[in-house]
């Protein structure tokens, strides 16, 4: 497992999770060993992909079946051999692409899967509207808050969550028919940092098919170990986003992190914004059926093949 050197000995016998979920706690202004990082990257629900980052399997519970739906931050950096991963390996024919025209413009995915060729098809999927400009004050702890609450940054989050499935709509639509239509086709999300849009539409698969709130936000976690190979390319990136944002700006501490807490708040915010009802016990298939337009039966079918694989014959 990773070296004693930089994790806590009592962990050095624990499951691979245990080691993840300790590694995700690490703050952000804080370095990950790079042996540390080498060994739990090839841990699942990490996938190894060169040229990627923050690449991993949204499935491999009892929810969601392992090997069809993945998540990663930009594949604007894939190698050739990273292309072979994704094709042979992952078998992903398809690509849906979260971020705006101005991030496609500025990071291009390469030829190899950027339409020059049948392998894989990338679809477009922005907003449909422009998001809200984000306020760091949204992210600044309350004075009577703790920093160890980290209701800040839990309340900015989920803000910006909540905005992501209003203006995501269409999108969505798109990936959700996928999986209804095409559940053996395994499939690729990502947006820049694979953490905020693509962490909500991963939050989205996972509460439709019953996965528990816990797991939903220890797998959100995982980012900040995902991110760390592209940390400096992320705080760069941030820098020419807002060139005002310093380490001291009040609510950085909050917005910089990756908190399993952000998400435990999201979802607490999504049931009650999509309420569980004498129709659906359950926020994401409100959602799925009111914001949609799914039907009943389609969201049932979804939920099936997310769990098991249909027979090609649909049989």
């Amino acid at each position: 497992m990773a070296s004693s050197e930089d994790i806590p000995r009592e962990y050095l016998t624990h499951n691979d999770n245990d080691i993840l979920g300790l590694l995700a706690q690490t703050p952000i202004e804080n370095t990950i060993a790079p042996g540390d990082l080498e060994t739990v990257l090839s841990i699942s629900p990490f996938v190894v992909v060169p040229g990627t980052f923050n690449l991993r399997d949204v499935g491999g519970g009892n929810a969601i079946r392992p090997n069809v739906i993945y998540r990663s931050g930009t594949l604007s950096g894939l190698l050739p051999e990273g292309k072979d991963v994704l094709v042979s390996k992952l078998q992903i024919r398809t690509v849906f692409d979260l971020r705006s025209a101005r991030e496609r413009a500025a990071f291009p995915f390469p030829d190899s899967i950027n339409g020059k060729n049948d392998d894989i098809e990338v679809l477009w999927c922005p907003s449909d509207t422009p998001p809200t400009d984000t306020d760091i004050k949204n992210f600044v702890d309350l004075p009577s808050e703790s920093p160890e609450s980290w209701s800040g940054g839990a309340r900015g989050f989920s803000r910006d969550y909540l905005e992501v499935l209003r203006i995501f709509k269409t999108s969505f639509q798109r990936v959700f028919q996928h999986l209804l239509d095409r559940p053996n086709d395994a499939v690729l999300f990502n947006c820049t940092a694979g953490k905020d849009r693509t962490g909500t539409l991963a939050a989205l698969i996972q509460a439709l098919a019953g996965m528990a709130d816990e797991d939903i936000a220890r797998d959100y976690a995982l980012s900040r170990i995902g991110m760390e190979p592209q940390k400096a390319y992320l705080t760069a990136f941030i820098k020419k986003w807002k060139p005002d944002w310093t380490p001291e700006t009040p609510g950085m501490r909050g917005f910089s992190n990756v908190r399993a807490e952000y998400m435990i708040r999201f979802l607490k915010d999504a049931k009650g914004t999509y309420p569980p009802n004498q129709r659906h016990s359950n926020w994401a298939a409100e959602y799925v059926y009111t914001q949609l337009g799914f039907s009943e039966d389609d969201i049932e079918k979804i939920r099936k093949n997310l769990r098991s694989a249909p027979a090609e014959n649909g049989v």
